[in-house]
């Protein structure tokens, strides 16, 4: 029962999210090249904690001439958070990255002829879904309060791996074509990395297991919290973009029946978040005293404000027209 909970619980946010990209994007990507892309980003997340404990454990790797340089003494706090800095930019930002990238290279290379540039997006996320599932899983199983962190998982760590893929997908596009492609193929690695180091640091920073001063600590998970909605806002730009660049999103929306059906597949998601985004405000107002279960106040109202979050995003989805001129344009 329990694993049947967790796989359910990351598998689950990338098919929606998968579902919400095709709808913005438009019905561009082939089956057989998302399924292969799916399945690859399932089969890279076991090499990906390989590949990372053998860097940490390995005595022939040492990063200490990374730890060393000026800008990052910097942003250690001379050195002292030097660890955490290499645990978040190399075994995260690198590592991860590289392989989501090669795993989106390989899918390319086999369906190059039946794939769209502004279907590398979508592809991109299938990867780092898949990836991200398959992580939550890996990480999730068999520790203490395994339901809570599959829950913040599911809507953090998913949702960070996808905005990442988007905005992966954005700079592989530019280089399909284009006089910078040699520039945009490199920020396509570059850029994820750093923002994937960048808030796996301060997520890390955040954790009351690092014994960070307060003042550090409180700061690092705001600076998170911002970055996430910055990620978050950035890959909803994209994919405005991306649908007009490649000009199916709008005639798909243009047709009434595709937009009675989002209604009616997103408002009861939409009403389902919300309500228990609710339950765990509430859980907290009631106090321990009134659950059945032990909780932790801070994760409990994460998970409900980011639940209610969702929750309005998704109404505004299933709830939006396509404006009469793009309908015109479209027809």
């Amino acid at each position: 029962m329990t694993y049947a909970f967790l796989i359910l619980a990351a598998f689950t946010p990338v098919f929606l999210w998968l579902k919400y990209l095709q709808e913005r994007v438009g019905p561009i990507t082939p089956a057989a090249p998302m399924a292969l892309a799916f399945l690859a980003g399932t089969l890279i997340s076991l090499p990906a904690l390989l590949i990372q404990s053998f860097l940490d454990h390995s005595p022939n790797v040492s990063f200490a001439w990374l730890q060393g340089l000026t800008l990052v003494e910097l942003v250690t706090f001379d050195g002292l958070y030097g660890y955490v800095f290499v645990r978040a930019f190399v075994f995260g930002g690198l590592v991860e990255e590289g392989l989501k990238l090669l795993t989106i290279l390989g899918v390319l290379l086999c369906f190059r002829a039946k794939v769209r540039p502004a279907a590398l997006i979508v592809i991109a996320v299938a990867v780092g879904g898949a990836f991200a599932a398959v992580e939550n899983i890996l990480v999730t199983a068999g520790t203490l309060n395994w339901g809570r962190i599959a829950m913040l998982r599911a809507l953090v760590s998913v949702p960070n791996h996808v905005f990442l893929g988007v905005i992966m997908g954005f700079f592989l596009v530019l280089s399909w074509k284009g006089r910078w492609r040699y520039a945009m193929a490199c920020c396509a690695f570059a850029v994820p990395a750093l923002l994937h180091g960048s808030s796996n640091y301060l997520l890390y920073l955040g954790e009351p297991e690092l014994h960070a001063p307060g003042a550090l600590e409180a700061t690092a998970r705001q600076l998170y919290g911002v970055l996430f909605l910055a990620l978050g806002v950035g890959a909803i730009l994209v994919l405005s973009w991306a649908a007009r660049w490649d000009g199916v999103a709008a005639e798909q929306f243009a047709r009434p029946r595709s937009f009675a059906r989002r209604r009616a597949f997103w408002a009861p998601i939409s009403l389902i978040l919300g309500v228990f985004g609710l339950l765990n405000l509430l859980v907290i107002i009631a106090g321990p005293g009134a659950s059945l279960f032990a909780f932790n106040v801070g994760s409990t109202f994460l998970i409900g404000a980011l639940s209610l979050l969702y929750a309005v995003v998704i109404w505004g989805h299933a709830h939006h027209r396509a404006p009469a001129s793009r309908i015109a344009q479209s027809a």
